[in-house]
């Protein structure tokens, strides 16, 4: 497969063409613009203005190029549907110019529903592939590329069918999730996804055993036959080291504090932690609210916050807060830092409070 370089070169400039507004409006943008918005539209991501000028086109063109590489080097792409490859052609082009517009018409003050905005395109984008996935051709970069689906070609074809239907229908949920409850977005988003993966594959596996009862196909060799052993070894080093990066990143973690005689130390996994003297606070709040507003720096995930973070009542401050809790504590330091922390529950914080509010000589309220 030779590629295109007429569309190769377009396709660049387009997902350049962003940057190229961003270091015209340079001066206009603000110095920490919103890049990142949670699932209820509320900005929890911010950061300096390279960031989403300059880093993001080139990290989306740099992903252009690999994906386009990697396809014409593929000598079964050879005779590809055409229709499939230009896919690749435009996928990061349309999601280079989509991201950039919404996070430049939001940081200029434009008001929509960034969760809405955003959840569309990628229902739509599901379902384009979904349309596209049953003219895909037996390849090894595009599909449901498995052991047994490239051993068959009627395997490749039955699942490549079945995986058509369901990422349209997945695609439409993803479109119906831009319109329910925030609090449900992410179930819907996480089981849809896990669905469309795991449904094809299920299917393309009993379609293998149906065809190895038929005598229709060969047994297939496992991976390890393919590779060396530490090849096989480091994969499932580096595969095992992901998953419990991302377990711990989304579901585990802790906050810990630890009173001393003359303050107090807070702890938060995969940020570090601090200790505070009583005779370096001014004030000591208990709120009833527990907001984390946008992370500039640190680990914000479905269990606790900790890192740098800013929000409209408190500006920029240190978090280290359990997100289940309602209530929370914001000690002012007399330097000007300010330090939200939130235990497990309100009535640990509540006790918090009582405790260093009696260390910094405020007694017991």
């Amino acid at each position: 497969m030779k590629i295109n370089k007429t569309k190769l070169i377009i396709t660049s400039l387009i997902i350049l063409l962003p940057m190229l507004v961003g270091l015209i409006l340079w001066n206009v943008l603000p110095e920490l613009m919103d890049t990142h918005w949670g699932a209820s539209g509320q900005v929890d991501g911010r950061g300096g203005k390279i960031i989403p000028v300059v880093v993001l086109p080139l990290v989306m063109l740099v992903t252009h190029l690999t994906c386009m590489l990697i396809t014409v080097k593929e000598k079964s792409n050879k005779n590809q549907s055409s229709k499939a490859l230009g896919i690749i052609y435009w996928i990061c082009p349309g999601l280079s110019l989509y991201t950039s517009a919404i996070i430049y018409a939001l940081n200029f003050g434009f008001k929509f529903n960034a969760a809405v905005i955003t959840f569309i395109p990628i229902g739509a984008l599901f379902i384009v592939i979904g349309n596209y996935m049953p003219k895909c051709r037996q390849n090894r970069t595009l599909g449901v590329k498995l052991s047994w689906t490239l051993n068959s070609e009627a395997n490749w074809n039955a699942t490549h069918r079945l995986a058509g239907k369901v990422w349209v229908a997945g695609g439409a949920v993803m479109l119906l999730a831009a319109f329910i409850p925030y609090e449900w977005v992410l179930a819907v988003m996480v089981s849809g996804i896990a669905l469309m993966v795991i449904i094809p594959v299920v299917y393309s596996y009993w379609f293998y055993k149906r065809e190895l009862a038929q005598g229709t196909t060969e047994k297939v060799q496992p991976l390890s036959r393919h590779y060396g052993k530490k090849t096989m070894i480091a994969v499932r080093v580096i595969v095992g080291a992901i998953l419990v990066f991302v377990v711990i990143v989304l579901f585990m973690g802790s906050v810990n504090i630890e009173y001393l005689d003359d303050g107090l130390t807070v702890k938060a996994t995969l940020w570090g932690g601090r200790t505070i003297e009583y005779a370096d606070i001014d004030n000591v709040e208990y709120r009833s609210d527990n907001k984390a507003g946008a992370k500039l720096n640190g680990v914000n995930s479905l269990r606790y916050n900790a890192g740098i973070f800013q929000n409209t009542e408190l500006g920029m401050h240190d978090r280290y807060a359990y997100t289940k809790a309602d209530s929370s504590v914001v000690i002012y330091e007399l330097d000007g830092d300010i330090i939200v922390i939130s235990l497990s529950t309100d009535e640990e914080n509540r006790e918090m409070y009582d405790t260093i509010l009696t260390g910094i000589g405020g007694g017991k309220q």
